[in-house]
């Protein structure tokens, strides 16, 4: 099944954020998702074909030398 990799950035607080995502292509004529399944000629599609995606996987995109947003906001306002 189709699956996004979600590009995480590592903040020196230990907060992650997001910073981009990937569509990772199953190549399965049979799941709707896929760049190979058929616009047009899948009479059947909800019943023969799968209508999800997998979870969305993580992998690290770096560190930065920053603190997140909301870290940097409550340090700006805490005193």
């Amino acid at each position: 099944m189709c699956y996004y990799t979600v590009q995480l950035l590592m903040h020196t607080c230990g907060h992650e954020k997001p910073s981009g995502r990937t569509k990772v292509d199953c190549g399965a004529r049979r799941c709707k998702y896929s760049a190979t399944h058929p616009e047009s000629g899948c009479s059947n599609c909800v019943n023969t074909c799968r209508q999800w995606m997998l979870q969305p996987q993580s992998v690290s995109a770096g560190s930065s030398p920053t603190l997140c947003f909301h870290c940097a906001h409550a340090r700006r306002y805490a005193t």
